[in-house]
């Protein structure tokens, strides 16, 4: 147990070093240049922002529902080609029997 004593007497006697007597101007002279507009652009280039996989999956499928129909609107305007709608229609109306 003689080794803890002579460790604890060393931690007892033990002395930070000092502070260097610049470091507070260095520190704000840092901190001064760091907030000009690079920090800001610094900033914005490095941003990032989460988006879930169910949420990107999701404008996926929605994204390709979207192409289909509009495809598909595009196919029936096709289909519709030539035709000409009757100027005036006039409907027959036939009597059917009532089964029992």
């Amino acid at each position: 147990m003689k080794s803890d004593e002579e460790l604890k007497g060393l931690i007892q006697g033990w002395q930070p070093p000092p502070q260097c007597p610049d470091l507070n101007d260095r520190m704000l002279a840092r901190y001064r240049r760091g907030r000009g507009w690079r920090a800001h652009w610094n900033r914005f280039r490095n941003a990032r922002i989460s988006i879930p996989v169910p949420l990107i999956a999701g404008v996926a499928v929605a994204g390709c529902l979207l192409l289909f129909l509009i495809r598909h609107a595009e196919d029936a305007e096709d289909s519709m080609a030539g035709f000409v709608p009757v100027a005036s229609p006039s409907m027959t109306v036939i009597s059917a029997e009532e089964h029992p």
